[in-house]
């Protein structure tokens, strides 16, 4: 019996020492491959993306970029950030999969592109990327070694682009800081002009009430970074809707707005861009669109300690958490309430904007009373109370009541409250 104990003893024993023998030249090869380090992007001062089709230089002047060859002018500046993100942590190489037939890679001198990322003193990365593979990874070559690697550098389409694709692709390209003042003269409408006094926009002609300045700086932050969304080369496209004029401390620019097929085109100096129709419709909606008619203007969300919401079935509170600004449910217990729907929520609440109502509603048509009780953490209360308005005439809105006034808010805004407690529309 002793001699059986002690056989399989050392058959086990003998086993782990197979295994572990086994193991370690895994580990090995492990250790041993290959990575493209991480750098940070304030480090690389020079970019080289070299292949068959031409030889791109890309240089940080400052804080800007630019290509220098095959052409020259200011380089699109989100695509060159999105191109050293990729590079902000380490990149491991997947697997080892062969050390010759680059062709079949795309990684031979007429396929392969060769990356290379600079600093003021030195070469910080370098590598040559083949082709795509499935699952989002790209065939690799490190420089000054004959293996082929399977890695996630971002794709190969990130590097490949024409010099042509590498130029700015920002219209008008400017910060609200920049901007003096700008007229907006619509073709069919009265026009007016925003202009710049220290810190704060005015507007001509005058509104009723304060200007929601944030509302301008998102407006013309918009307007600055403006993508290009395709040129259009036949100039007699689009029907003129309006003329608008930049004015800047050393240039002015004029801008002329159409109306297309394909949706809204910009004109700027000889050229026609399809861009996004949403920022021009609330330009062209009128000096009105910029009147402050935020509730809750001048409260933030870290100001915020409870929200109760109350109908006539139910009562849900919740309260923020100052030490992560995340929300917790305080009653009832069992309610079942997303955190992303509760953020969501909250943004929503504290930008909602409502027109003042000047008119008295029959009390008999108003139904479905909805309330929204928000505590401050000085021990404020601001108390909302929703009503639906049964009347045609108002049609799309609702009766809010709040700091002693009426007004009207979109019904649409509702549902997004309500989600916020974990209930439906």
């Amino acid at each position: 019996m002793r001699i059986y104990r002690k056989t399989w003893m050392l058959f086990l024993f003998f086993v782990l020492s197979l295994w572990g023998a086994n193991r370690g030249d895994v580990l090995q090869s492990v250790d041993v491959m290959s990575f493209i380090s991480a750098v940070s992007r304030d480090e690389i001062t020079e970019i080289q993306l070299r292949s068959a089709a031409e030889e791109i230089l890309l240089k940080r002047v400052g804080e800007t970029w630019f290509i220098e060859q095959p052409i020259s002018g200011k380089a699109d500046q989100v695509q060159v950030r999105a191109l050293l993100m990729a590079f902000r942590k380490e990149i491991l190489m997947d697997i080892r999969l062969d050390s010759q037939n680059f062709s079949e890679y795309g990684l031979d001198a007429n396929s392969g592109i060769v990356v290379q990322l600079m600093a003021e003193d030195s070469t910080k990365i370098s590598f040559v990327v083949g082709h795509d593979t499935e699952g989002g990874s790209s065939f690799v070559r490190i420089s000054g070694e004959d293996h082929v690697y399977r890695a996630d550098v971002g794709s190969r389409a990130r590097f490949a682009k024409k010099s042509s694709e590498w130029l700015n692709q920002v219209i008008l390209d400017f910060s609200p800081a920049e901007l003096l003042q700008l007229s907006v003269q619509p073709i069919d409408d009265d026009g007016y002009t925003l202009k710049r006094r220290g810190e704060l926009w005015t507007i001509t002609p005058s509104v009723t009430g304060e200007l929601n300045q944030e509302s301008i700086e998102q407006v013309l932050l918009s307007l600055g970074r403006l993508r290009i969304g395709q040129e259009i080369t036949q100039q007699a496209e689009g029907t003129l809707v309006a003329k608008m004029k930049f004015y800047f401390q050393d240039k002015e620019q004029e801008v002329d707005l159409y109306k297309g097929a394909k949706g809204s085109i910009v004109g700027v100096e000889d050229k026609r861009y399809v861009v996004s129709s949403s920022i021009f419709q609330l330009l062209l909606s009128g000096k009105s669109s910029f009147q402050e008619r935020r509730i809750f203007k001048g409260i933030d969300k870290a100001s915020i300690d409870r929200i109760r919401y109350t109908n006539k079935e139910i009562s849900i509170e919740i309260q923020q958490d100052l030490s992560n600004g995340l929300w917790n449910l305080i009653e009832p217990s069992h309610q079942a309430i997303e955190l992303r729907e509760i953020f969501f929520m909250v943004n929503r609440l504290l930008s909602l904007e409502a027109e003042p109502l000047s008119v008295t509603i029959d009390p008999s048509l108003i139904e479905e009373q909805e309330q929204l009780e928000v505590t401050l953490l000085g021990g404020t209360k601001e108390v909302l109370l929703f009503s639906v308005i049964k009347d045609s005439d108002y049609g799309g809105f609702v009766l809010l009541q709040a700091r002693g006034a009426r007004f009207l808010i979109l019904e649409k805004e509702l549902p997004f409250i309500r989600k916020g407690f974990g209930l439906g529309n």
